[in-house]
């Protein structure tokens, strides 16, 4: 069974060499479990520049932004910002600083619940938020969010008002998953609803 190291600098001051024998006439080459000097000191320099590279990884979770809620989801954008859908609003990091964003009774452009189910960015950097309110989506330029009055149960709604998925495809659709509801499909441009029943 291989060893498995964490610190690559004892990976190699562990390392053997095993030579096999070398039939020479009138020589014996006979060297098994040889120290490879050279090889180490080689080697002394990649472990040491490999070391530097490696950067520990930080509990964000311990910041308060992120301590007051479970994450549910979590994506990076093109612009490099990480977002965090948790049940307690959306949150978004530039690796310095958080912002939140939660629902506000009355503010019609916020978001339309505060549990955060599932995010996903279009191909224009717009982000489409779930929630267990139905759909959001936050413009790329303005950060403006809108809510899409997508009510469940009727036949102009969807099928269920809590979204856990969402992913749009190459002509620009949204495909909606829904809690015990089934799939929907959502056109943004024209703002036609199909239900999908899968069977």
């Amino acid at each position: 069974v291989p060893i498995r190291y964490s610190n690559p600098r004892q990976a190699i001051l562990d390392m053997k060499f095993t030579l096999l024998p070398l039939n020479v006439p009138g020589r014996d080459w006979t060297w098994t479990r040889c120290a490879g000097s050279a090889a180490l000191l080689a080697l002394m320099g990649f472990a040491a520049a490999f070391a530097a590279r490696h950067e520990p990884f930080v509990r964000v979770s311990e910041q308060e932004h992120l301590a007051q809620a479970p994450v549910s989801a979590i994506l990076q954008d093109r612009q490099g910002f990480l977002w965090f859908g948790t049940e307690d609003g959306l949150i978004r990091y530039d690796g310095y600083a958080y912002t939140s964003f939660r629902k506000d009774r009355r503010n019609p452009s916020s978001l339309s619940d505060n549990f955060v189910s599932c995010l996903h960015e279009d191909a224009a950097g717009n982000l489409w938020i779930g929630t267990f309110d139905g759909l959001c989506r936050m413009d790329a330029r303005t950060g403006a969010i809108r809510r899409y009055s997508l009510s469940g149960g009727s036949d102009e709604g969807l099928n269920h008002k809590i979204v856990q998925a969402v992913c749009m495809d190459r002509s620009g659709v949204l495909w909606i998953g829904t809690r015990s509801g089934g799939l929907d499909q959502f056109d943004p441009a024209t703002g036609r609803l199909t239900h999908r029943h899968l069977q």
